[in-house]
């Protein structure tokens, strides 16, 4: 549905997402087969939210961050942050995110010095269960990885080429505290092969 649409993004000098914006067309893709029952404003601003993450994952594939000094063959460094990982639609349960980025060497192509990165990513729940309300939340088997071989033009610092490896699976179960018994559960298991190649 979102094929052919065009949206833009704001990034900042050091290559962070701040802004994805221009969504109103896809929106309106994807909700004119929906029922009548679900196009409200609601399901239009969830709507807006998953592409937004969607589309904030596909920009970031194409984009390296730097550290803020010279880098030399066998430079790492990394990053550690806090997130929230969506889980449904209204679950969302905080992860940490710990990632870090080698410098492996140069190779040449065509008279073009190119720098080759490796990284390894990974994600892990801060909390596996919390209570909300009447329910309550868990996750279950967390795993969540990444891992890529990433060529930057040296002199210019712009990706050129990036092959990437992620896998995460989860249970995700949601129980109604006043209702004995009643559990929603899902199983999310899912591995992602990208290729980007800016070369030609």
């Amino acid at each position: 549905m979102i094929v052919g649409q065009d949206f833009g993004a704001i990034i900042s000098k050091f290559g962070e997402i701040l802004e994805i914006y221009g969504l109103q067309s896809m929106v309106t893709q994807i909700m004119k087969d929906l029922p009548d029952s679900l196009k409200s404003d609601r399901y239009k601003d969830i709507t807006n939210r998953q592409l937004q993450m969607l589309l904030n994952q596909y920009v970031s594939i194409i984009l390296t961050h730097f550290p803020d000094k010279p880098l030399a063959k066998d430079s790492s460094w990394s990053l550690h942050i806090e997130t929230n990982l969506p889980v449904s639609e209204v679950v969302q349960f905080p992860v940490s995110v710990t990632s870090k980025e080698t410098l492996k060497g140069f190779e040449n192509l065509g008279g073009t010095v190119l720098a080759i990165l490796e990284a390894e990513s990974t994600q892990t729940p801060l909390r596996t269960s919390f209570e909300q309300g009447a329910a309550k939340a868990s996750l279950q088997n967390f795993v969540s990885k990444a891992t890529a071989i990433t060529h930057i033009e040296d002199a210019a610092g712009i990706l050129v080429k990036r092959i990437a490896h992620t896998k995460q699976s989860y249970i995700f179960t949601l129980e109604s505290k006043q209702q004995a018994g009643k559990v929603a559960k899902s199983t999310m298991m899912s591995t992602e092969d990208t290729s980007v190649d800016l070369l030609h």
